[in-house]
């Protein structure tokens, strides 16, 4: 029978552990990145920019600057 240590130690789940950390790690740097963009809203609106012109900006999704706004009124 071939049991859950035996199967850690194939070349198969080592391979499959691998690439999911590595997976996970740019995943987590994405988010880190997007939340950086995300902190830049505040400041952009003080300058009065437009939703419009901080997605184009900032590169990101137009619906996306607008939850930020509505969450960034909602806690004030």
């Amino acid at each position: 029978m071939f049991g859950l240590q035996e199967l850690e130690q194939t070349r198969f789940y080592q391979d499959v552990l691998q690439r999911g950390r590595e997976e996970g790690r740019e995943k987590g740097r994405e988010e880190g990145f997007i939340e950086g963009k995300l902190d830049a809203i505040p400041n952009l609106l003080c300058l009065n920019l437009t939703k419009e012109r901080i997605a184009e900006i900032l590169k990101l999704d137009l619906v996306r600057v607008q939850n930020e706004i509505t969450k960034l009124h909602q806690s004030n």
